[in-house]
Parts: C-alpha cells; sequence; structure tokens
C-alpha cells in the first residue's frame, strides 16, 4: 500500500514540495527482507512496466518531476512529480508503485474535491492542526478509510478494510470479511408433525 497522489493547501505547498522530495531521496531501497529497507520491488515485470508507461506519459505531458527515480532489478526508487492536474493520466491511475504526485488546492473544499473526483476510493488521510474539522472532511473524502494526522496504510485484522468505487471488493476483518466469503441458508428441521391449513 502507497499513497500516490498527495493535496496540499496553496499557503504549504512550496515548503512541502521542498521537505517531501528531500526526504524522498533518502529512503532505502533494495531487499525486503532487510529491515532498513522503505522501498522494496514491485511484485512482477508486468507492474513495474506499468509504473515506467505511467512515468514515461507524466513526462511527456510535462508534469514537472521533482525527483527522478531509477530502475534496479524489480525494485523502483521513488519518482516525486509536481503539480500535476487532478484530471491527468498520473494523478487518475492505481499506481501501486514508488510514485508521488503532489498537487496543489486553494481552499479546503478544493482540495475534498479533488480527493474524490477519481473513480478510486481505497484510503486517505488528512494532515490538519485542527481535529475536529480534520474529522468532517475525513467524513467528506469517498474512500473506504480516512486516517485523521496518520499515515493511509493502516490495517489490522479486526478493522473494516476495504475501499469505495473501483477500489476492492466489500470489507476484509472480522466480522465484515465473513460476509464476503460465505452465503446465508436457513436450514429447518420439523420433528413434530406439522398440521397445514390447506
Amino acid at each position: 500500500m502507497i499513497i500516490n497522489r498527495i493535496i496540499v493547501h496553496q499557503d504549504l505547498y512550496d515548503e512541502f514540495v521542498r521537505k517531501f522530495a528531500e526526504r524522498v531521496k533518502q529512503l532505502p531501497y533494495g531487499d525486503q527482507t532487510d529491515p532498513k529497507t522503505v522501498i522494496g520491488p514491485l511484485i512482477n515485470e508486468r507492474q513495474l512496466e506499468k509504473a515506467l508507461d505511467v512515468i514515461e506519459q507524466a513526462k511527456q505531458d510535462g508534469i514537472e518531476l521533482i525527483v527522478e527515480g531509477k530502475r534496479v532489478g524489480n525494485v523502483l526508487t521513488p519518482f516525486v512529480f509536481a503539480g500535476a492536474d487532478n484530471n491527468s493520466k498520473l494523478a487518475q491511475t492505481e499506481l501501486f508503485a514508488p510514485i508521488a504526485v503532489i498537487m496543489k488546492a486553494s481552499t479546503d473544499q478544493e482540495a475534498i474535491d479533488m480527493a474524490n473526483d477519481t473513480e478510486y476510493g481505497l484510503s486517505s488521510a488528512v494532515f490538519t492542526s485542527d481535529l475536529e474539522k480534520g474529522e468532517q472532511f475525513a467524513l467528506q473524502i469517498d474512500s473506504g478509510m480516512t486516517h485523521v494526522n496518520d499515515q493511509s496504510v493502516n490495517d489490522s485484522p479486526n478493522i473494516a478494510f476495504g475501499g469505495n468505487k473501483a477500489s476492492g471488493v466489500g470489507r476484509f476483518g472480522n466480522p465484515w470479511v465473513v460476509e464476503e466469503f460465505t452465503v446465508t441458508k436457513w436450514v429447518s428441521i420439523q420433528k413434530q408433525y406439522r398440521s397445514y391449513p390447506f
């Protein structure tokens, strides 16, 4: 799980882009069995090629590339784009790769509208100094999970994990997953004679 679209209020945008790029460049990558590794390999060649195609298209579309990653075997080091239009292929693709898209919003409502303007809705997060507003914003975002002032990749076996719209099929976690993998059926056994009215 990895967040791809990052929508930042215009007042914090430039500072965020600078600090985010600095941090991303420091992320260790490589062997996923090494506890220090943050960026491990993609699952297979097909997924890697899909990610590289999206990156190439974003470059051709003229979207600003802030951090240019590289391919090392099946590891893709992080790519960071800034200033993408929310309607671009880059912003509208579930990437499942270390590709970040930072976009600017002029108001809180515009940020919520941008977050919802996609066919996907797996997980999201809201970062704010106003927790009451954060909760209100979380309820307005059309995703299966929204975390306030926390990462968007939380998971627990007893919590409903799943997305809205084209992201996922139902919810995992007990008891929600039971409904997804079972069919309710009523079986009755009559042990005594029953008198019918006809």
